[in-house]
C-alpha cells in the first residue's frame, strides 16, 4: 500500500479522481 500511496503523491492534484481511486483504501 505504501508504494501505491507514494506513487499517487507525485501526481498533480488536478487528477483528484485518479488520486482518490488509488488511495481508495484511505477513503
Amino acid at each position: 500500500l505504501a508504494e501505491r500511496q507514494k506513487a499517487a503523491q507525485p501526481e498533480p492534484v488536478s487528477t483528484g479522481s485518479k488520486r482518490v481511486r488509488v488511495t481508495g483504501n484511505i477513503s
